[in-house]
């Protein structure tokens, strides 16, 4: 899988924007935060090609501090361009 780290200011609810393309529908994904072994199933929704990127949105619910954040791949079939965390009360953070 691949990890990614962010620093959430506050506890609350976030958004995490998965931009993926993918050129036919089946894959998943799963996202995980600090290896709690507690995941969130992405179904990836076909775009029409490798390179069509759609935003995916996963609501999450984060406490403050760093946060590390892990995707595991169910499938091939897809690409991930990158990960970007949203909410709380204005912070984010972002992913290559």
């Amino acid at each position: 899988g691949l990890n990614y780290s962010v620093s959430v200011p506050s506890s609350g609810a976030y958004t995490v924007q998965l931009r993926l393309a993918a050129p036919s529908a089946g894959g998943s994904l799963h996202l995980g935060f600090n290896r709690s072994h507690v995941w969130t199933v992405v179904p990836v929704p076909a775009t029409g090609g490798w390179q069509t990127w759609r935003t995916v949105d996963v609501p999450v619910s984060l406490t403050a501090g760093t946060q590390l954040i892990t995707l595991l791949f169910d499938t091939d079939g897809f690409n991930v361009s990158r990960l970007v965390v949203t909410g709380g009360t204005g912070g984010s953070g972002t992913s290559p």
